[in-house]
């Protein structure tokens, strides 16, 4: 891999400089320039490879090559060979012909994104360019997260690269937030730039395209770096203008946030490299309560155990952790019944300060007061509660029934399908509160019945009022 990247740059260098060669030399170089066996264009942090089909006339040239003597046609042989081999190995190599774990019409009408999320990615590792995935740190996040791991390390071994050169080209960080900051952004791009000069491609799974992303977005590309979101929440159209693909099933007709992050990644995953994820799919299904996917108690159990590592990990969750933990019944069993006792004496302590209001429309909403019992930073997160706290409720109640959970400068949303149906939408709520009052929400977005915001200090007890005024006007 090194010796190919290398002799791509050397090769390029000789292009831009327009060296003054012999005539079957200059010949030799005009045909690769020409003929476009190789394209390439080297700028900083940037460079594109293109290795095309014209074999064959590259071949009739090589006598040329092995027969000069000038010093840089012998660089040219040196550089020959490897991408010769690379062409020949990597011809026709795009992406694996495979079939979607559902087939419906979003899936067909996803597959093109499949295609060019996967075509980019193995074009990053035939050309050697470093690559970072971030995932969110949840089930969902987790597993497609997985996924990929799997996928890009198994043709990275394929290619012959070894521990150290995976490691060094090939980062996972998980992101505990549904944001892509400027922080992590810039963080990103610096640790990318120490490793190669070669344009760096950035994976974003399950978060990165909403609003709040943008800035972030923005300044990893305007630094050169390729950028790939795998996404099933509501996306924001500004986001865009920094994805280079974007794989959401809000991209497609008929698409809904059922189609989680963790199953698309999953399908990139497939025609990357051959490997067995679908268990991993139907995770991230069950971890975000799709409806494709039906309730297995084998699947929400290892959910939860990666709910629980994502919080309980330190200092750092890996991949790799999460692997070894769902392959191990003795480590996964444990780290079960840690998961579940935790959470449910947290549920246990949070009801004590529940307060319930019946609304004339018929909605009933619980507030969930979630400063005095819960600590940050740690499992069950106060998402994770409130929605476990509502299942509980909703289990109990036909009516229409939203449960906030009113954190220090932070609100949560969960809502039953009965206020779904009589028109619920926390997405569209917290859109609606972005823009009457401008500066209370810092961060905020979700799906239509699980939601959240995070608020400028001192507007919760205002925000919280124009919440329950807004349920009530359903």
């Amino acid at each position: 891999m090194r010796r190919f990247a290398l002799a791509v740059q050397v090769l390029d260098k000789l292009l831009i400089a327009n060296l003054s060669l012999q005539s079957e030399e200059g010949f030799v170089i005009t045909h690769l320039r020409l003929q476009t066996t190789i394209n390439m264009t080297v700028e900083r942090f940037r460079l594109k490879v293109c290795v095309t089909t014209a074999i064959t006339r590259l071949q009739l040239r090589k006598e040329t090559h092995q027969s000069a003597n000038t010093s840089a046609t012998r660089i040219l042989r040196i550089c020959v060979e490897p991408l010769l081999a690379a062409a020949k190995r990597f011809k026709g190599r795009g992406h694996l012909q495979t079939e979607t774990i559902f087939s419906d019409d979003v899936m067909k009408a996803l597959e093109p994104r499949f295609i060019a999320a996967s075509e980019r990615i193995v074009g990053a590792i035939n050309s050697s360019r470093p690559i970072l995935l971030r995932y969110n740190n949840d089930a969902d996040g987790i597993c497609g997260g997985i996924a990929l791991y799997r996928a890009i390390t198994k043709l990275l071994t394929g290619r012959g690269a070894t521990k150290e050169e995976m490691h060094q080209f090939f980062r996972e960080f998980q992101n505990n937030s549904a944001v892509y900051e400027l922080g992590y952004a810039s963080g990103d791009i610096l640790l990318l730039r120490g490793i190669s000069d070669l344009r760096p491609l950035i994976l974003l799974v399950d978060f990165g395209a909403n609003a709040e992303s943008v800035e972030g977005l923005k300044t990893a590309r305007d630094e050169g770096a390729e950028i790939i979101v795998i996404d099933h929440h509501p996306y924001s159209a500004k986001a865009l203008e920094f994805i280079d693909v974007f794989v959401s099933p809000w991209a497609v007709e008929g698409g809904s946030s059922h189609y989680t992050a963790g199953m698309l990644a999953g399908e990139v995953a497939k025609r990357i490299a051959r490997v067995d994820v679908e268990e991993l799919q139907r995770i991230a299904l069950i971890g975000d309560k799709s409806i494709l996917q039906q309730p297995e108690e084998q699947l929400k159990k290892k959910a939860l155990v990666l709910d629980y590592l994502a919080d309980s990990v330190k200092p750092r969750n890996t991949l790799s952790k999460c692997e070894t933990i769902l392959a191990d019944a003795v480590q996964l069993d444990d780290a079960y019944r840690q998961a579940v006792q935790k959470l449910t004496e947290a549920v246990e302590s949070v009801k004590k300060d529940v307060k319930t209001r019946e609304l004339e429309n018929g909605f009933v909403i619980a507030i969930a007061d979630l400063n005095k019992r819960l600590e940050n930073g740690v499992f069950p997160p106060k998402g994770k509660v409130v929605g476990a706290l509502h299942d509980e409720l909703a289990a109990k109640e036909t009516r229409p029934l939203v449960t906030l959970g009113k954190g220090q400068d932070a609100i949560t949303f969960r809502a039953n399908a009965a206020a779904k149906a009589a028109g619920f939408n926390a997405s569209h709520i917290i859109d609606e509160i972005k823009n009457e009052i401008p500066n209370a929400i810092t961060s905020g977005g979700g799906h239509d019945v699980a939601a959240s915001m995070r608020l400028s200090k001192g507007f919760r007890g205002i925000v919280l009022e124009e919440v329950v005024k807004k349920i009530a006007a359903i």
